[in-house]
């Protein structure tokens, strides 16, 4: 696959908070809405192995929960080339096209779900090169980040810097503060995030069953 036209497509499972069945889920969600004719390389950073996933070990296994996604960045452990990642608890409704036209050498990253005064940014799903300026966020993290595991109180923090662009409005949206009360999603949604509580499995709605539940069952009646 040409690096340069092959999209990474990531996420990170660490510990157990996470069933492998939402890494599978995922996977299978963006084969589902992949664009037609789009090359991509699926890829999980994780300490396990899960079948018919590509898993790759952590550089710093010992950063904990949200921290560990600070390895997506290290450039000496993981695919070059434009990246699109995802939280394990989103959920795909739509074509992934619209995340990947404007991928830079630097973070593109969700404005914060509700009214936070503490975040600036929602780190769910993000898109970036990890071979150029975002490279930084791992060895600087890498350098203080104990120091800097004490002092923060998220991963978005580390990012600030870095983000040079945010989703267009409604493309990137949150269960809890956008959809819960809607009657339809807007087809311009790409990805539902479920950050907090509650998650996927928790939810009943037709759309959670097509794109994430039964996401196997959609796949094989589709194609």
């Amino acid at each position: 696959m040409d690096p340069e036209t092959t999209v990474n497509i990531a996420c990170v499972r660490w510990g157990d908070k996470y069933p492998e069945h939402y890494v599978k889920r995922l996977q299978q969600a963006v084969y589902l809405h992949a664009p037609l004719g789009q090359q991509y390389r699926f890829y999980c950073i994780t300490d396990s192995k899960i079948q018919g996933v590509e898993c790759i070990p952590p550089s710093r296994p010992d950063w904990p929960g949200f921290w560990s996604k600070l390895n997506l960045f290290d450039g000496d452990n993981v695919p070059s080339g434009p990246t699109l990642y995802f939280d394990l608890d989103t959920v795909l409704v739509n074509n992934w096209k619209p995340l990947i036209d404007h991928i830079g050498i630097n973070l593109t990253i969700s404005l914060p779900f509700g009214d936070s005064p503490r975040l600036r940014f929602n780190a769910s799903v993000m898109s970036y090169r990890p071979e150029y300026h975002t490279e930084a966020i791992f060895l600087d993290f890498d350098e203080a980040s104990d120091e800097l595991m004490q002092r923060l109180t998220g991963d978005e923090e580390v990012y600030y810097p870095y983000v040079t662009r945010v989703w267009n409005k409604g493309q990137v949206v949150s269960y809890r503060h956008t959809v819960r009360d809607a009657m339809m999603i807007s087809p311009k949604t790409v990805a539902v995030c479920f950050h907090g509580q509650p998650k996927p499995h928790e939810v009943r709605a037709s759309w959670i069953d097509t794109n994430w539940r039964n996401v196997q069952q959609t796949l094989l009646e589709n194609w």
